[in-house]
């Protein structure tokens, strides 16, 4: 996964709406694009979002982070679910709690030509930000980033098939207590004709 920024390290995981501002930095034209939807969605927080572009600009306490996790609190941010996490995953959770089951995915990249691979995440959130823009329903866009995550581990899982004639895939870590995203998986890996092993014993993270 491509890498974001993380205006404030740490305190992004409770603060979702600084790893929101750190998203938008790297998929807005420019920094004045950035601010400028940031002011229109976090239109009570004033003035933060110079702050954040100082951070970010000047790598002050400014980690990056490629955490799937991330991306969720980014997500739930960016769509007006929530902006402040009061426990672990809570943006995770709701994410999928308003989620619907069955939409089209966002468009997304994968680079199989450099080592590692890369998945570039930019144009989901570049899609995501633009059907929160005009206003469409939250739960249709949840729905949507599930099932875009889930295409993303399946085509990967199916292109390293190709790479090493492994078929069988075990999805462990942390983002697969979510129960959608781990169905999801699941489903287009058997309909690729792979095998997936979940956890039973141990919980996955």
């Amino acid at each position: 996964l491509i890498t974001y920024p993380m205006p404030g390290g740490e305190v992004c995981v409770k603060e979702l709406w600084r790893m929101a501002f750190g998203v938008l930095w790297e998929v807005c034209a420019d920094e004045a694009e950035a601010v400028g939807f940031f002011d229109g969605i976090f239109a009570d927080r004033p003035g933060g979002e110079e702050r954040l572009a100082r951070q970010i600009s000047g790598r002050f306490n400014t980690p990056l982070t490629s955490s799937a996790g991330r991306g969720f609190d980014a997500a739930a941010a960016l769509i007006g679910l929530n902006t402040r996490a009061l426990y672990a995953r809570q943006a995770t959770w709701e994410l999928e709690a308003v989620a619907e089951r069955k939409t089209s995915p966002f468009p997304y990249g994968l680079d199989t030509g450099v080592r590692p691979w890369r998945l570039d995440t930019r144009p989901l959130f570049a899609a995501l930000r633009a059907e929160a823009g005009r206003g469409a329903d939250i739960s249709g866009i949840a729905g949507s980033f599930h099932a875009t995550l889930a295409n993303m581990v399946v085509e990967t899982c199916a292109a390293l098939r190709q790479d090493s004639g492994i078929a069988r895939v075990a999805l462990s870590g942390g983002v697969f207590q979510n129960e959608l995203l781990t169905a999801l998986v699941v489903e287009g890996l058997e309909k690729m004709d792979m095998k997936p092993f979940v956890h039973h014993r141990v919980p996955c993270n």
